[in-house]
């Protein structure tokens, strides 16, 4: 696949459906990729463990990353997104595998259109280690309770932004799941039009963002 793709991949399906599709078939493909070595909790906290022995400061540096996924659209607010935090360049994302620590935003070199429309944005700095933010977030972000609108790479990017600097995930990028997880919530739309191939994963049902973030930031630093 190019990194512009001007329509459709699949031509008998709106541009938006295509995007839902696509994004299900390459998170999954991404995580499976990046879990065939390495697909337990114990994994991720010794990796996170080892990124923070790494810390030179306490002042630690937070970075965004964002890539486009799925077809091109001329709406942006359309457009999927895959995204990941940097912590001091250690890479800290979520999958169907849990949460997968790498060095470098190695999770966005799966997507054909990284690297010329990935987006690293600065984020600013926290006193909080990445130690204690595996330690906080692991709890709700369990192996295989990934769901593609309800609990996916962006809410947890979203939670991490929260509980390190109190910040948030821009909401362009999470537009897209919003409108979706509000439709299928009404019709199972979502399922409708994707032919199937996006199904609620039940454990994520009792998953509540806001609930999350609000139990992180009354969290003390230690």
């Amino acid at each position: 696949l190019s990194s512009r793709i001007a329509r459709p991949i699949c031509p008998s399906r709106p541009a938006c459906v295509c995007a839902v599709h696509i994004c299900e078939a390459m998170c999954r493909s991404v995580v499976e990729d990046m879990c065939d070595n390495e697909d337990t909790d114990d994994f991720a906290a010794a990796a996170a463990a080892a990124a923070e022995a790494s810390a030179t400061s306490r002042q630690r540096r937070v970075q965004l990353v964002i890539t486009p996924i799925g077809p091109w659209l001329p709406l942006k607010r359309l457009q999927a997104y895959h995204s990941s935090i940097l912590i001091d360049d250690f890479e800290y994302s979520f999958g169907i595998c849990c949460i997968v620590v790498a060095q470098g935003a190695q999770s966005h070199e799966y997507f054909p259109r990284s690297p010329a429309e990935t987006q690293i944005v600065d984020m600013g700095t926290t006193q909080r280690s990445a130690k204690e933010m595996y330690k906080k977030l692991r709890p709700y972000f369990r192996k295989n309770s990934y769901d593609l609108l309800r609990k996916n790479c962006n809410s947890f990017s979203d939670c991490v932004l929260c509980y390190l600097s109190n910040a948030r995930l821009p909401k362009e990028y999470r537009t897209l799941e919003r409108m979706g997880k509000s439709a299928d919530k009404r019709s199972g739309f979502v399922r409708a039009i994707s032919w199937g191939q996006y199904m609620p994963n039940p454990q994520a049902d009792s998953f509540l963002a806001k609930s999350v973030r609000s139990s992180l930031l009354a969290s003390p630093s230690k």
